[in-house]
C-alpha cells in the first residue's frame, strides 16, 4: 500500500492540502498552548461539545455507509456519503475551534484505570486527528481528479483511521462530559 506521491498530486494541490492541514493544527495548538479565555464561558457554550459528539456519530455512520456503498458498486451514493462525511468533519472542526476559543479547558476528573484509558484514548485521538486532515483531503481530491487507483490505495489507510478518530472523539466526549461546569 503505497501512499500517493507527488506524481499523484500537483504541486498546487499538495501545497493547498499542506496549508489547510497546518492551519488546522496551528489553530488547535494556539488554542491549547497560547490563548486562554480571560472571562468565564457562557453556559450555553457547553452545548457545543454535545453537537460535536453528534457530528462524530454522524461521520461514523456516513463513513460506514459510504464503504458499504462502494463495496456494492453504488459509486454515486458512495461519493455523496463521503463528501457529506467530509463536510460533517469540517463542521466539527469549526465548532471545536469556536468552543475552545470561548471556554476554558476542562480537566478530566476520573481516577484509577479510567484515567489511564481516557488519556490513552485522548492522545491517540489527537495524533490521528492531525493525520486525518491531510489524508482525507488527499483521498477525496484523488477521487475528484479521477485518479481511482491512487484513491483506492490511500482510502484503505484513510477509512480505518477516520473511523477511529470519529469513534474515539465520541468516546472522549462521553468521558469528559461529566466534568463540564454545567
Amino acid at each position: 500500500m503505497n501512499m500517493p506521491t507527488r506524481s499523484n498530486l500537483s504541486a498546487k494541490e499538495a501545497l493547498l492540502i499542506a496549508a489547510a492541514s497546518l492551519i488546522m493544527l496551528g489553530a488547535v495548538a494556539f488554542l491549547f498552548y497560547v490563548y486562554s479565555p480571560d472571562m468565564p464561558a457562557n453556559k450555553q457554550i457547553y452545548r457545543l461539545p454535545m453537537i460535536n459528539a453528534g457530528l462524530n456519530a454522524l461521520t461514523t455512520i456516513l463513513l460506514i455507509a459510504g464503504y458499504r456503498a462502494v463495496k456494492a458498486r453504488r459509486i454515486a451514493r458512495h461519493q455523496k456519503l463521503m463528501i457529506t462525511a467530509l463536510v460533517s468533519s469540517m463542521l466539527f472542526l469549526v465548532i471545536y475551534v469556536i468552543f475552545h476559543a470561548m471556554a476554558p479547558p476542562t480537566p478530566y476528573g476520573g481516577q484509577g484505570l479510567l484515567r489511564y484509558v481516557y488519556y490513552i484514548l485522548l492522545i491517540s485521538h489527537i495524533i490521528l486527528a492531525a493525520l486525518i486532515t491531510p489524508l482525507a483531503l488527499i483521498t477525496v481530491l484523488l477521487a475528484f481528479r479521477g485518479r481511482f487507483s491512487a484513491h483506492r490505495k490511500i482510502a484503505r489507510i484513510t477509512l480505518p483511521l477516520w473511523l477511529y478518530v470519529s469513534i474515539s472523539g465520541l468516546l472522549v466526549y462521553l468521558f469528559i462530559r461529566p466534568y463540564y461546569p454545567v
